[in-house]
């Protein structure tokens, strides 16, 4: 190698966008991801709804949205029980959150066999984020569409 290539080498960018390894799902309800949207500028004209809890099976992709006023852990427990009514993950990745990670979500969690876990990485539940960027993508277009900022919760209708 020359100096010139050895210099390049030594001086060359770092990659951002490096492989990544796979989301392996073996079936239906085998992994789950969860995370919360951020929905405060809308607030005030949608009920003091601050927050939208998203979950999505990775197999599947069905997803499931509940709006919350606040990101507590009993409220977040709660509006995750009534997804959990008919059926439920083996395992569900989430961010590193406190709404996630409290003795009430771990009850529920225990309550249903479920292994909750989550990646201390930037991208996180890679699944969930990105249905996320969809479904404010489908929210802001109702929204312009409509004329009005109210989301009128019927936030299935959109996902």
């Amino acid at each position: 190698m020359s100096k010139r290539e050895i210099a390049n080498e030594l001086h060359k960018p770092a990659r951002k966008n490096f492989p990544r390894s796979r989301v392996i799902v073996y079936g239906k309800n085998d992994l789950w991801q969860a995370d919360l949207v951020e929905m405060i500028p809308y607030s005030k004209i949608n009920g003091g709804y601050k927050y939208i809890l998203v979950v999505i099976d990775a197999f599947t992709k069905v997803s499931w949205a509940k709006p919350l006023k606040c990101k507590s852990g009993k409220e977040v427990t709660s509006a995750m029980a009534t997804i959990l009514l008919d059926r439920s993950p083996k395992l569900l990745q989430l961010d590193n959150g406190k709404e996630f990670y409290n003795t009430t979500f771990d009850a529920l969690m225990t309550k249903y066999g479920i292994h909750k876990y989550s990646t201390f990485s930037i991208l996180k539940a890679s699944i969930a984020e990105r249905f996320n960027r969809t479904l404010k993508w489908k929210m802001y277009k109702e929204f312009t569409a409509r004329g009005v900022t109210r989301m009128g919760f019927n936030v299935t209708k959109v996902t």
